[in-house]
């Protein structure tokens, strides 16, 4: 038996010890990578932008570099995240020269998770479904446009996107655990709109496994924050997993700077 050591086999009776990798550098960690880490996440690969940028025209390449390392290593993916408002093209959300109507969204939505679960199910334990529809402020008589994130999808969706997100993966990957993700899940405001929308999707019958934190810290996390959203989420009967969790040392601008240059697996 080896004596080397391992952060993953040190904690693997209680969680997984997770990696963000990028297809432009895995293959520069895969050492570190086998020997510290269970789980994979993909960066960018699985969203829209990268899987499929025109309606019906897919490109896996950059998804399929990542996949076959996680093959190759015997790890797992946590796969993130196909509907996200910054990634997702302008075909979606046109019908030609008019803006396409939310039964057309729901369809396309469905067809490019079908198209995913197919190529990637056996490798995938989870997915987080949808990122970062919630907004930050909180504008406005307490309606939905006061929760949700003005994006293109609430704009022509109302909030159904998400529920039609959630029940496609459910329809296609049964097995997988399903996730919303997003950040500054401890700001008590943001914290009561992310768990109104777990308790509204499990109330439409979506099956919502847990909520993903993405946990960017720019100073040390409070302690007390934390424990008022596992409360919070035990009410909605979701798990939490801390996700991506980070502490920078330097300001928002800097930290993007630093870790966007070199493309870097957070490790």
């Amino acid at each position: 038996m080896s004596n080397t050591f391992s952060l993953s086999k040190a904690y693997e009776k209680h969680f997984k010890i997770g990696a963000a990798v990028s297809h432009l550098n895995i293959d520069s960690y895969t050492d570190v990578l086998a020997q510290h880490f269970s789980s994979l996440t993909t960066e960018n690969e699985l969203k829209y932008q990268d899987t499929e940028p025109e309606e019906g025209r897919f490109t896996f390449e950059h998804a399929d570099t990542i996949f076959n390392v996680a093959r190759r290593l015997g790890i797992k993916v946590r796969a993130h995240a196909p509907v996200w408002h910054w990634a997702t093209g302008e075909w979606m959300f046109k019908d030609g020269d008019r803006p396409a109507a939310p039964e057309l969204i729901y369809e396309r939505i469905e067809a490019h998770t079908k198209a995913l679960c197919e190529r990637y199910n056996e490798d995938v334990y989870a997915w987080d479904a949808v990122n970062e529809a919630i907004r930050d402020d909180a504008p406005g008589d307490g309606d939905e446009s006061g929760i949700y994130r003005s994006s293109e999808y609430f704009k022509l969706c109302g909030p159904g996107f998400i529920e039609a997100a959630f029940k496609a993966m459910d329809k296609y990957s049964p097995k997988a655990q399903l996730f919303y993700n997003d950040y500054n899940e401890c700001v008590p405001e943001k914290r009561e709109r992310i768990v109104r929308l777990i308790r509204d999707l499990r109330e439409k019958g979506c099956r919502i496994d847990g909520f993903g934190m993405q946990q960017h810290h720019f100073a040390a996390p409070r302690l007390r924050r934390d424990q008022a959203l596992y409360r919070g989420l035990c009410g909605t009967g979701s798990a939490a997993a801390r996700y991506r969790a980070g502490c920078f040392p330097y300001g928002r601008d800097q930290s993007r700077r630093d870790t966007s240059e070199a493309r870097r697996p957070r490790l």
